[in-house]
């Protein structure tokens, strides 16, 4: 076949089109590039007319010379483990014309947040707002002069710290209602396969809400580990001797740390055109910089 254009998009462009309303790439990557955009054709098995009539929607021929991949995905749901299992095959086409095929096994946890994990966000939540509303206590409302602390940066990041743990329940909470019935039947195949747009969205938004909280949750790592070292360097008086050997340490570390990053960017490059061409891991730049990492610090997966 002849050969296609390449659309080429950044990572924004990439995480900004992931939220767009029935996306059926919006959180899957190939095995040479990642996909964004997309519409969802919906294939009946009950009966050999409906899938005659549904398999008449789709370009399985691949005639389209805009399309760059197809996928087929099997939803399979499982009462016992009360969740989705999606087996998904997708077909990409190179900018040669070469197809490569793979497949991926994804599973999407239906059953809602467990009370233990409720407790454990909100004990961190009550231990932050007090140490927030100590940090305050000594700015406006202190009793001895000696305690009187101006308001810096470290209290917009325990403010920060704060507004993210309840951004993150409230992902966790809401990825999933209280009854997934209604959701699990929508998707069964004895329903109507022409009205399982809006199960198949509902089901996309909670892999996205998946994301969005496993992000918060790294955040809030960020945060905590900054405190951490707030207050066990720079906080308490008689610290100052530690603090001050910490502050002369900094510049060495960063010489080493750009070092670092340098030398893993030219590996990087290197690896990204020797198997760029026949390795998933290293299908863009974010990818093959994890890959090198990884590969860095001694473990790297079969690239064939």
């Amino acid at each position: 076949p002849e050969c296609r254009v390449a659309p080429v998009k950044n990572s924004v462009e990439l995480y900004s089109d992931r939220l767009l309303p029935g996306n059926a790439f919006s959180y899957f990557s190939g095995r040479i590039s990642a996909h964004v955009g997309g519409n969802w054709t919906q294939l009946a098995f009950s009966t050999e007319e409906f899938f005659d009539e549904s398999i008449e929607t789709v370009d399985y021929n691949w005639t389209s010379t805009i399309t760059r991949a197809q996928q087929f995905a099997m939803i399979i749901y499982a009462p016992s483990f009360d969740a989705v299992f999606i087996l998904r095959y997708i077909f990409e086409q190179s900018i040669a014309g070469r197809v490569y095929p793979s497949t991926r096994l994804e599973t999407i946890n239906l059953s809602p947040m467990r009370d233990s994990d409720v407790l454990i966000y909100g004990v961190c939540l009550v231990f932050s707002l007090i140490m927030l509303l100590l940090g305050i206590r000594r700015v406006w409302c202190y009793q001895y002069e000696e305690e009187k602390t101006n308001l810096n940066g470290w209290h917009l990041v325990n403010a920060i710290l704060v507004v993210t743990l309840i951004i993150s329940l409230a992902f966790r909470k809401s990825r999933v209602g209280d009854n997934t019935t209604q959701l699990v039947e929508d998707l069964l195949p004895a329903r109507d396969f022409a009205d399982k747009d809006a199960a198949l969205q509902e089901l996309s938004d909670v892999t996205e809400m998946d994301w969005w909280g496993t992000w918060s949750d790294i955040f809030v790592l960020v945060w905590i580990n900054c405190l951490f070292f707030r207050y066990v360097l720079f906080f308490f008086p008689h610290l100052r001797w530690t603090k001050q050997a910490a502050m002369k340490c900094v510049v060495p570390m960063l010489v080493i740390a750009i070092h670092f990053v340098v030398a893993f960017a030219c590996l990087a490059v290197v690896l990204y055109a020797i198997f760029t061409p026949r390795s998933s891991y290293f299908r863009d730049v974010d990818t093959t910089f994890l890959s090198t990492v990884q590969y860095g610090l001694g473990s790297m997966a079969n690239l064939n």
